[in-house]
């Protein structure tokens, strides 16, 4: 029987014509997931090429691995390597594990510091080091604990392990450049940086506790360390998914991920001229996290007595305001018994805070000018 004139398509052909459209945004989304990786490949998991560099050769390092810390330097030793701008930097670690400077007695310290590279300062010689600087303009001796590369956990646990080698101390001090509250919440640094060494595992903190270093047995066979490895890619913080189908799904996955929002996303807002770390610090799971950690700092100065200080300093002058941000809305939460100090709140001219390499675009650690400016600005805040 003929359709009469002007009568539409039956409702069959309309769900046929909905399907096929539907069917072809489906694959129109799985072309942009797969192709995702293309356009960006450091949004996906990463772990095949660690997983590559896993041999016996990094199995035989192992006895260098520390079971709480994940590593610690070599003491006393000494080395030279070149800063950022080219120049030969003598770095001398003394027999107590802390860096060296002229005239450093390790039993006359009275303040002692923990930290990363900010602390040990990287990339100056030995007497231009932050501690080494805060030692000359107070008149006490300062023991410098701070590591190159390590997190706040590490440096926690160090200032932990190392304090009562220090009889004279009356005050210690926990430094935490701006950015290292990434490491903060990264158990296994090739999940974070992926060109890491294989078996630089780490303690960290999780639902504002310090979660422990996976220790020397985790590593001791290559089927086990893959494990640990495989583990660590699935639950760290810094975890993104891996590229494979259904890829829209994946992409999604990546778009949503602390890796994406706090790392490129945050990085993107940079160059906008918002603070670097304005996300990280407004992010409650940091939150919690770094309050956890200080909390556990304060109970460590508290049972010996001394007197706590948190430093937080800047990695560059691309942000000087996320840590003060902190402070105003949840200072609150600082245990009364610590003092808070944020190194943005000096008088710093912060184009010369940095070494910087022009020619490739770097911004690098602090100079001797800008240690100098992190010492007077924790001096004045000593009795």
């Amino acid at each position: 029987m003929r359709q009469p004139q002007g009568q539409g398509p039956s409702g069959a052909r309309i769900a046929a014509f909905w399907a096929v459209l539907f069917l072809l945004f489906l694959v129109l989304l799985e072309v942009i997931g797969f192709a995702g990786v293309f356009l960006a490949d450091d949004l996906f998991d990463h772990r095949a090429g660690v997983l590559a560099r896993v041999n016996e050769l990094e199995l035989k390092s192992k006895q260098k691995v520390d079971p709480v810390l994940g590593w610690e330097p070599e003491a006393p030793s000494a080395f030279v390597e070149a800063n950022c701008i080219g120049d030969e930097i003598s770095y001398q670690i003394a027999a107590d594990g802390a860096r060296s400077y002229p005239g450093y007695q390790p039993t006359a310290a009275t303040i002692v510091i923990g930290g990363d590279s900010y602390a040990f300062g990287s990339e100056v010689g030995d007497p231009q080091t932050f501690p080494a600087v805060l030692a000359r303009l107070s008149g006490q001796t300062v023991a410098n604990l701070g590591v190159g590369g390590y997190g706040p956990v590490q440096a926690l646990l160090r200032l932990e392990r190392h304090i009562d080698q220090y009889p004279q101390a009356t005050t210690v001090v926990l430094g935490i450049m701006y950015e290292n509250v990434h490491r903060m919440v990264n158990g296994y640094r090739p999940v974070l940086y992926d060109k890491t060494e294989v078996l630089t595992f780490t303690p960290y903190m999780s639902d504002g506790q310090v979660q422990p270093h996976p220790g020397i047995e985790a590593l001791s066979t290559e089927a086990r360390l893959r494990n640990e490895i495989i583990v660590a890619f699935d639950t760290d913080f810094w975890a993104k998914p891996q590229h494979d189908f259904p890829y829209s799904m994946s992409l999604a996955r990546a778009f949503t991920s602390h890796y994406f929002v706090l790392r490129k996303v945050q990085k993107s807002l940079r160059k906008l001229g918002r603070p670097e770390y304005a996300l990280s610090f407004g992010s409650p799971v940091i939150q919690e996290n770094l309050f956890g950690l200080i909390d556990r700092f304060a109970r460590l100065a508290d049972a010996r007595g001394l007197r706590g200080i948190v430093l937080f300093t800047p990695r560059n002058r691309l942000d000087t305001q996320s840590v003060s941000r902190l402070l105003a809305a949840q200072g609150s939460r600082l245990p009364t018994t610590l003092l808070a100090l944020d190194v943005a709140d000096a008088d710093i001219d912060w184009t010369r805070y940095n070494l910087e390499n022009k020619a490739e675009d770097n911004i690098c650690h602090p100079s001797e000018y800008g240690y100098a400016e992190i010492a007077r600005y924790l001096a004045a805040a000593l009795p």
